[in-house]
């Protein structure tokens, strides 16, 4: 986990708890509706990569269902992520998964406002990005790790570097916050 006041920390502790993610794993969080433009299928496709370098990492996914969410849970299947991937569904507690997350994951194709983007900017969750013109109103490199629309690759790349310099992911998250 990262850096946190110790009421944020207990609070983050009790919500990887309630989800079933122990304490020492590694936690990627996207939110988002399941539809082709918000990239989760390229987050899926990313995740084995990360997963080779990262065994324990674990993937949730918040957001109703919709057009993708076949094709996703066949993702799922076929790049034998069962373990590793958990569709939570629509929440309410959006907050408390960016409060216990150790990276936000944002891999949208193309997004009018991005609001979980501002959401996870104000609680100081490192952020993993596509580098979109409308999302570069709000971030920047110096405020979220960006990468390449539609390259699984690339957004390995970047989930892997934020998640293994933490200094780096925490100095963005702050700028994001003040931003």
């Amino acid at each position: 986990l990262r850096t946190v006041p110790e009421d944020a920390a207990t609070r983050a502790e009790a919500t990887r708890r309630r989800l079933g993610v122990a304490p020492e794993a590694e936690l990627v969080l996207a939110v988002g509706r399941q539809e082709p433009q918000k990239g989760l299928d390229v987050l899926l496709k990313a995740m084995p990569r990360v997963r080779s370098q990262i065994p324990g990492v674990r993937l949730l996914v918040a957001g109703r269902e919709g057009r993708a969410t076949p094709a996703l849970n066949r993702l799922v299947h076929d790049l034998g992520l069962a373990g590793a991937v958990t569709f939570l569904g629509m929440r309410d507690d959006v907050a408390d998964l960016l409060g216990t997350a150790d990276v936000f994951a944002f891999p949208s194709l193309w997004e009018g406002a991005g609001g979980t983007l501002l959401e996870a900017m104000a609680l100081e969750c490192p952020i993993v990005s596509t580098r979109l013109p409308t999302l570069l109103e709000m971030i920047d490199d110096a405020t979220a790790k960006l990468v390449t629309p539609r390259s699984s690759d690339d957004l390995a790349r970047g989930l892997l570097d934020t998640l293994a310099d933490r200094s780096t992911a925490h100095g963005r998250a702050r700028a994001a916050r003040a931003r």
